[in-house]
C-alpha cells in the first residue's frame, strides 16, 4: 500500500465489512464459506445477508452494516444477483459480483465480476474497494 492509501485508511476510509449475498443454490457457496473463514483472521468483519421478507435488499444491507458498526460506504457486498448489485450500490456500498455458470444474472454494474473465488483474499477486497472509491494504491 502506498502513502496515499495509508492516509485514507487512517481516516477510516477502508473496507471494514464484507456482506455475502449469495443464493443458496450458488455453486460458489463452498468457496465463499472458505473465503469468509479466511477473512475472519483479518480485520474485516464478515456477515451473511440472510433474507428477511419485510426488508428491501438495500435496507437489509444497511441494517447489517449497522450491526457490524461499519458505515455503508466502507462495506463490500459479494453477490450473485442483479438485485443484490443494485441494492448494494443504492446503499452506497462497493460490489463484487459472482457470476455462476448456471445463472443468467448480468451483474454489469458491479465494481468487479468474478467467475471463481480462486485467488480472492482480503488483499483483493482492498484493491476493489480502493478502485471503486478512486483511492490510489
Amino acid at each position: 500500500m502506498n502513502d496515499a492509501y495509508k492516509s485514507y485508511s487512517a481516516q477510516g476510509i477502508r473496507p471494514q465489512a464484507v456482506i455475502f449475498d449469495l443464493t443458496k443454490e450458488s455453486e460458489a457457496m463452498p468457496f465463499a464459506e472458505d473465503f469468509a473463514e479466511g477473512l475472519k483472521k483479518s480485520e474485516l468483519k464478515v456477515v451473511d445477508a440472510a433474507a428477511r421478507e419485510r426488508d428491501t435488499i438495500t435496507e437489509r444491507f444497511k441494517v447489517l452494516a449497522g450491526k457490524m458498526l461499519a458505515p455503508a460506504f466502507n462495506c463490500v457486498v459479494i453477490t450473485d444477483r442483479d438485485d443484490g448489485v443494485n441494492g448494494a450500490l443504492t446503499a452506497g456500498m462497493v460490489v463484487i459480483g459472482f457470476k455462476n455458470r448456471t445463472m443468467r444474472e448480468k451483474l454489469g454494474k458491479a465494481d468487479m465480476v468474478l467467475t471463481s473465488f480462486e485467488g480472492l483474499d482480503e488483499h483483493v477486497v482492498y484493491q476493489v474497494f480502493a478502485h471503486a472509491r478512486k483511492i490510489p494504491l
